[in-house]
């Protein structure tokens, strides 16, 4: 049984390859057979030599365009060759006006550049100023380096003087698995990635989502689930 109900998606690269070799067999028609002066005819032998021109064009382009659609169709915005790019996620953290997720190995990269009292290296406490509810997910003492203890506890203190000085909407536990991923979400937007102990953390690759894609749903269970599972710092 055929379902009449079901969707069909074409993409636009598609079409468009459909419509240039619409094109391009009227005018070849009019070219060849068509019963027009020697004037009209120049005119639609050129444009049917442009338009053959164009096709090719757009042929050997093709792939490119239908991995682009693809990559839109399911919610990817990017792909990143580090994750200590601070402007690229500062405008993240600017943009967000609900809540903001994140999961970490120590933080402290990220409370340095979106935690101090400079302008410009605020933009997380101007954030929580605007009652954005932020949940910070950070690796436990029994998962960090002992060389990286004190960067995390130098985390857990300066987001705890944060909260007690201003009653902002954040909220810090501490994971006790084995760190496997970097997580940064927001109500628009996801960014994800490996983690790889222990050298080289911020050439670590990750892909930039939609958070509303379904290739992202997967990592923000994943995070309520260690969310749920994980110990209160303050």
């Amino acid at each position: 049984m055929i379902d009449i109900n079901k969707k069909i998606t074409i993409r636009w690269s598609t079409i468009t390859l459909f419509f240039y070799l619409i094109v391009c067999f009227i005018l070849a028609y009019f070219t060849f057979f068509g019963n027009t002066s020697s004037k009209v005819q120049n005119i639609t032998g050129g444009a049917f030599v442009t338009m053959i021109a164009v096709t090719i064009q757009f042929i050997v382009s093709w792939e490119t365009q239908r991995n682009n659609e693809f990559l839109k169709k399911n919610g990817v915005i990017n792909f990143l060759d580090r994750r200590d790019d601070k402007n690229y996620y500062k405008k993240l953290v600017d943009e967000s006006d609900e809540q903001i997720n994140m999961m970490f190995y120590t933080a402290r990269r990220f409370v340095e550049d979106f935690c101090s009292n400079v302008e410009g290296d605020n933009s997380l406490i101007s954030a929580l100023a605007r009652g954005v509810e932020v949940k910070l997910l950070i690796a436990s003492e029994e998962q960090v380096d002992k060389s990286e203890i004190n960067d995390l506890e130098r985390t857990i203190a300066k987001l705890k003087e944060i909260k007690i000085r201003c009653n902002y909407p954040i909220s810090v536990r501490k994971y006790n698995t084995a760190p496997s991923h970097n997580i940064f979400s927001t109500e628009h937007e996801t960014i994800v990635g490996p983690y790889f102990h222990p050298t080289g953390r911020r050439y670590n690759h990750s892909i930039h989502f939609y958070t509303r894609a379904k290739f992202a749903k997967g990592y923000l269970i994943y995070f309520s689930d260690v969310w749920e599972r994980s110990t209160p710092c303050f």
